[in-house]
This record gives C-alpha cells, structure tokens and sequence, in this order.
C-alpha cells in the first residue's frame, strides 16, 4: 500500500460516515407525521349544560318568592296556576314556552296527591266557575277574578288544618304577612322543609 493512497482512503471513509448520517437525519425527519409538529388548535369550550328541571323552578318560581314545594298542591291545581301565568295573582309571570313545558311538567310529575275532601271539591268548582265567568274582569287594582280564583296553598284544608292555631292577627304582622309567606316562619322552608324545629313564629 503506497503512503498517498492512505489519505485519500480515510477522506473517502469520513466522506461515507458524513452521507450516511445526513441520510439517517433526513429519513427520521420525514418519518415524523406532521401533526406532531403542528400546533394543537385551541380547545373549544364545552357549552353550558342546560339546567335540570328543578333548577329551572327553582330560578323562574323562586324569583319572587320562595319555590313551593310540588308536593304542595295536586297536580290538577300547578297546571292551572301554569296556564295563567299572565295572570299570576295579579301580576304577569309569563315564561317562554320552553321554560314553562319544562316547569309544568316537573310540577305535575312531582306533585302532591288529589284530596277527596268534599270542601276541596267546592272550592275547585267554585274558582272553575268563576274563571270562566270573569277571567277578564278586573275585580281591584292589579288583580282580576282570575288570580283570585287560583288555588292557593293556604286554603287548602290540609293547610287550614295544620294552621288552626294561629290567630288571625298573627298573619298580619309585619314580619309575617300573609300566609304565603312560608319562610317567614319555617326557616327552612326554602329547602322545601317545614320541620316543627325550624319554626321561628316573628313576634
């Protein structure tokens, strides 16, 4: 082997290492599949959940005054309190159809049981009555024979019952109210919970 040819072999050996490694390089390069070097897009936010049905009495009905329990009138009695929203006790509660079939229909399926007691059904033909007579006439100011004619939950016997021993004059204090005003005495009566422990009777 002459000295000359020995240089000219080390530059070609280095030359083969150098091909070879750029190959190696190149072929790695293309085998990485483009959405790894890509930038991932901003995650889109989940929409909002829609709220139960619960929550959607809760929010409409607890607006102006506490949710009453369902359990608290028969069904019959929370479809015709639905109906007449527009006439709400002598103010305008209208929903949009969406929210009130929802509320109506959570009502209805968690509401109490028919009573058979013969004043209830006097009572119920009675405001029938008087709603098909007069649903349009004003009967005082802000009211009209419609909302009169509603059930109310503090007419029912059950509740009279219940209540028998509350005087008169203790419905009108001012702390107190009405009779609607459950909350002013049942300190838990926002949780739909009417224990004989969280009655706070306002002097």
């Amino acid at each position: 082997m002459s000295h000359e040819s020995f240089p000219r072999r080390v530059d070609l050996a280095i030359w083969c290492a150098a091909l070879a490694f750029l190959g190696l390089a190149v072929q790695e390069a293309v085998a990485v599949p483009p959405a790894a070097t890509a930038v991932a897009p901003a995650a889109t936010p989940a929409p909002a959940a829609a709220p139960s049905p619960r929550e959607s009495w809760q929010r409409e009905c607890g607006d102006c005054h506490i949710a009453y329990p369902p359990r608290l009138l028969p069904a019959a009695d929370w479809r015709r309190i639905v109906e007449t929203l527009d006439r709400h006790f002598g103010v305008d509660a209208s929903l949009d159809a969406a929210a009130t079939a929802t509320i109506a229909a959570w009502l209805e399926a968690n509401a109490g049981r028919p009573r058979s007691d013969s004043s209830e059904r006097r009572r119920d033909a009675a405001a029938r009555a008087a709603t098909a007579a007069g649903a349009a006439k004003p009967a005082g100011p802000g009211k009209d024979v419609a909302a009169a004619a509603l059930p109310r939950i503090s007419t029912t016997p059950w509740f009279r019952h219940e209540h028998d021993d509350i005087a008169a004059s203790t419905w009108q204090r001012p702390a107190i109210g009405s009779a609607a005003r459950c909350e002013a005495c049942h300190t838990d009566a926002a949780q739909g919970r009417f224990s004989e422990h969280a009655l706070r009777i306002p002097r």
